[in-house]
């Protein structure tokens, strides 16, 4: 009975090597990327790390890296000593990134560069870039995590999946990843342990390298199984399936499930999906590509070719109009080759909408490609960046100088007449404020008096407290009237303006012009 399943068993196969690509390894393994780092390209030096050691990094990463100082229990530690040398306290954050998520500092002294720490899928991400291209790496944070987001979902699945999945190293005999529904295969004496008491890697239920078909029972007794084994066409050390071997109702049941169980995860998906076999033709697709291309269902039901969808998608206005579009379409077809390290690419449509498209191959010459609507994301990170230009403005319109405090003594924001005032120019700087120093400044350019050691006390109190209003006077003889306030989140608003200057009595009465709402009189 299991051969009238063999269809789906291949299928099955070839939905989980996709999986398996995407979520970029299995339960007990180091994720290592199967492309360069980001920013490989972007002319900055990026590092990856997995705890204390390197993972990957570009070229100039590579040479940068090894031309620290050696010492240390590992690379992280170099590095670690480098940034602090370069950085100062600044650089303290990056002893915790998991808990910053993203952490920016710089530019350095020396040598002018801005070191990013990104915090994603458990590995840190570190780039030396300069300044201005800083600036640019904030636009694809939230696209960043998008995909890390997507990304968990798929090694969800892989790990609520109720067969056994598992990849090897044939040379060493051993297996080097697993997921849940493996380790149920694992003797009770052995899963009644902790998990630091198990030991790595697992006793091989399933003998490493056992030939694609075999038929192996795992158990003893009534809790015994036979089980058929499946490789899966992943590039790469092996990755296998067991499938149920039973030739009865249950195994039949449990098959059907299976199938129904695949067919529902990529039909729920808010991701288009389009999947090529070798020979060209489209095999599966789910109903979130029909939904964000406007392709018709029978269109796709046909199984165009790569190159017949991409044309459709063109005459529908559904792609971006590159350039050179056949060889634009023909890099999108290259993917399957094994020359190709995959593809990425945002699509900005004339309709407005944004699509983020990425593919890839899970097998030789087969194409997975992946669509996701960003459009919600890309307009509400604009709307973000006009109300931010915007209320920036409104303060620096503002006649009276303005600077405010988070609840841990940072400097938020400021606007052009307070860096006009005390000529400082925060707005615009890189270097993180804190109270102590600003309050510095203010001392330095101002006649003593003994309004300023209250106001520090009244900043750096953690408490909420009444508003404080005092007259100073700076070097040049300008008097200043200095007013805090409280704002919501235990934030600090300081305020300097000059007081209002009296009119002498020979000067002539100043008319105001009359609003047009008036009435008359």
């Amino acid at each position: 009975m299991i051969a009238e399943y063999l269809p789906y068993l291949g299928l099955a196969g070839f939905l989980l090597s996709m999986l398996v690509l995407g979520c970029a390894g299995l339960y007990a393994l180091p994720r290592r990327p199967r492309t360069p780092p980001h920013n490989a390209e972007g002319g900055g030096m990026t590092l990856l790390f997995d705890g204390d050691r390197i993972l990957d990094a570009t070229a100039a990463g590579r040479a940068f890296l090894a031309a620290l100082p050696p010492g240390g229990p590992g690379d992280w530690h170099r590095f670690f000593a480098w940034a602090k040398s370069s950085y100062g306290d600044e650089a303290s954050p990056l002893q915790d990134l998991k808990s910053a998520g993203v952490v920016q500092i710089g530019p350095a002294a020396d040598s002018g560069l801005v070191l990013r720490g990104e915090w994603r899928s458990g590995l840190q991400h570190l780039t030396l870039v300069s300044p201005e291209a800083a600036q640019c790496q904030h636009a694809d944070a939230a696209a960043a995590r998008l995909r890390d987001s997507e990304l968990a979902r798929l090694r969800a699945i892989i790990e609520a999946l109720p067969l056994p999945l598992w990849s090897e190293d044939p040379r060493e005999g051993i297996v080097t990843s697993v997921n849940s529904a493996y380790d149920s295969l694992l003797p009770e004496h052995i899963r009644e342990r902790p998990a630091a008491r198990r030991g790595w890697p697992p006793p091989p239920v399933i003998p490493p390298g056992s030939k694609d078909g075999a038929l192996l029972t795992v158990g003893s007794g009534t809790g015994a199984r036979r089980w058929r084994l499946r490789r899966l066409a992943v590039p790469g050390p092996p990755v296998r399936l067991a499938l149920p071997a039973e030739e009865s109702p249950e195994g039949e049941d449990a098959m059907n499930a299976f199938v129904r169980t695949l067919a529902l995860t990529f039909a729920g998906l808010p991701i288009g999906l389009a999947v090529f076999a070798p020979s060209g033709e489209l095999r599966l697709f789910n109903p979130a590509l029909a939904d964000l291309t406007t392709l018709p269902v029978e269109f796709l039901a046909a199984r165009p070719r790569l190159s017949v969808l991409l044309d459709e998608l063109r005459h529908r206005n559904m792609l971006p109009e590159p350039r050179d579009y056949p060889a634009w379409r023909a890099r999108i077809a290259s993917i399957g080759s094994e020359e190709a390290l995959g593809y990425e690419e945002i699509w900005p449509l004339p309709d407005g909408q944004t699509f983020q498209v990425a593919g890839h191959s899970p097998a030789p010459g087969a194409i997975t490609l992946l669509i996701h609507d960003i459009s919600h994301e890309v307009s509400r990170s604009r709307r973000l960046r006009t109300d931010l230009a915007l209320g920036q403005s409104v303060l620096d319109a503002m006649e009276e100088a303005v600077i405010v405090f988070s609840a841990s003594g940072d400097v938020l924001l400021s606007n052009s007449a307070y860096d006009r005032l005390w000529h400082q120019n925060i707005s615009e700087s890189l270097t993180l404020h804190r109270i102590g120093t600003i309050c510095a400044a203010w001392r330095a350019q101002s006649t003593p008096d003994p309004l300023w050691p209250e106001v520090e006390r009244w900043l750096q109190r953690p408490e909420r407290r009444d508003p404080l209003d005092g007259m100073i006077r700076r070097k040049d003889g300008r008097a200043l009237r200095l007013h805090l306030k409280h704002l919501p989140g235990d934030a600090v608003l300081v305020t300097f303006r000059s007081p209002p200057t009296a009119p002498t009595s020979n000067a002539a009465p100043t008319r105001r012009p009359r609003s047009r709402a008036s009435p008359a009189g």
